[in-house]
């Protein structure tokens, strides 16, 4: 009687292809980890409409373009890794050694740290490495008090880092490099 889809854990399952838009109509889904396959594409908008989801993990794939705004609708999200998404020949080594071709990729871009990052309030683990997002660090920053892990090496972060960012008491683990800070 009414089963519900909680989770979808497929890592290095040697899936290819996209993230359907329709991913959005499980609304009681907590958890998505596709990661170390072959995902391309993008991230789609119908993302936002998971509103228990606490975990994603979309590291290591080939997803490229900029993330949808709907995704800062995920308010319950404790963990997000969008690390490793740069895929620049245009293959993907499957886990048997063969190789299946894929669009390139230079990895996920657009201004995920701006002031609407503030609004994941349960966020603990942040991971972007790898990719191509830009802009600078809002001082909303500060407000991820439960924030214990940032990992935002290798991107095209630009400007000074925010004070706020001291306000984060949990914080054990910031890694900044590769930017332009």
């Amino acid at each position: 009687s009414g089963g519900f889809v909680r989770s979808i854990e497929l890592a290095e399952n040697n899936l290819i292809g996209e993230i359907v838009p329709e991913l959005g109509m499980l609304p009681f889904l907590q958890i998505i980890d596709l990661s170390s396959n072959c995902i391309f594409g993008t991230i789609p908008s119908s993302i936002g409409q998971l509103s228990y989801l606490t975990n994603m993990d979309l590291k290591d794939n080939g997803l490229s373009g900029y993330i949808p705004m709907e995704l800062f609708n995920l308010t319950n999200l404790v963990k997000l890794d969008l690390s490793y998404n740069v895929n620049y020949d245009g293959n993907c080594t499957r886990f048997d050694g063969t190789e299946k071709e894929i669009p390139n990729s230079l990895g996920l871009e657009g201004m995920i740290l701006d002031s609407n990052i503030g609004r994941l309030e349960y966020l603990q683990d942040i991971d972007l490495t790898d990719n191509y997002f830009s802009g600078s660090i809002s001082p909303e920053i500060g407000k991820l008090k439960q924030l214990g892990r940032m990992v935002v090496d290798n991107n095209v972060f630009k400007s000074t880092v925010p004070d706020e960012i001291t306000q984060l008491i949990n914080l054990k683990e910031l890694w900044l490099s590769m930017n332009y800070f």
